[in-house]
């Protein structure tokens, strides 16, 4: 028994370490993948993907927050256009690029190197509390109604600590009243690309970035606009993040 015992033991003890080594070859993996080419009458068009691969835990890649570099093997700099990458529908925190070059002369082989990717955390939230009646505005606004009517709506200066979003911190700096709803303004040592808020029954308006390290987000609604002590839900922050990310092609008759 006590033999069977430690054969046992050791068995479990291979199985387990098998399963752990599993994450560590995906961790491994080239994030950036080209899966095709094609020649053009004046160059080439690639097209892959870009997976969250070695990513911070609940991060999922959405987009290129600025467009890679394409250089030549002297580092020399290759100007490319963005291009429809293509109409299927991909995966989850896994999206498609297209780039086309002009040009089949180069010295090969060409290096695709990003230097920063927005991801999307879509299990972050917070929710800070914003009352329109706590004290009176400090400026206003001036906005056309539906009726083309010039109408004055008051600006909130804040500054609300939400602490972590994300990982970063992120501060609350201005709340401003449109016709349809809230719009709010944050600042932050990180890139954000946005934000979605939520009031209520609320649904999401404009966000983006302004400038780096400010950006914004409304919550709009279909009816009235609610007023009073109201509580904001912060939630699914985009941030741009860097990482060494890079492929190298050069087409097999080169």
């Amino acid at each position: 028994m006590k033999k069977q015992l430690i054969a046992y033991i050791f068995l479990l003890v291979l199985t387990l370490n098998a399963c752990a080594a599993t994450p560590a070859k995906v961790a491994n993996e080239n994030p950036l993948v080209l899966e095709k080419f094609t020649e053009t009458e004046s160059g080439y068009v690639l097209i892959g993907k870009f997976r969250s691969i070695g990513l911070p835990q609940g991060a999922q890649a959405v987009s290129f927050s600025n467009w890679p570099k394409i250089t030549d093997a002297d580092g020399k700099e290759i100007q490319f256009t963005q291009t429809d990458p293509s109409s299927e529908k991909t995966e989850q925190g896994i999206f498609p690029w297209a780039f086309e070059i002009k040009g089949r002369q180069f010295k090969w082989p060409l290096t695709i190197k990003p230097d920063l990717v927005a991801v999307k955390y879509e299990n972050v939230q917070t929710k800070f509390e914003f009352d329109t009646e706590a004290k009176p505005p400090d400026e206003q606004v001036q906005e056309l109604d539906a009726l083309g009517n010039t109408t004055n709506y008051p600006i909130w200066n804040l500054d609300i600590d939400l602490g972590l979003l994300a990982g970063y911190p992120v501060r609350v700096v201005k709340a401003i009243r449109r016709a349809d709803g809230y719009e709010f303004y944050f600042k932050s040592t990180a890139v954000f690309h946005g934000v979605d808020v939520q009031i209520q029954d609320s649904t999401q308006g404009m966000t983006g970035m302004d400038v780096p390290g400010e950006f914004s987000s409304a919550a709009t609604f279909a009816g009235k606009v609610p007023s009073g002590k109201l509580t904001v839900l912060v939630a699914h922050p985009v941030v741009a993040i860097s990482g060494l990310w890079e492929l190298q092609w050069q087409p097999e008759n080169q």
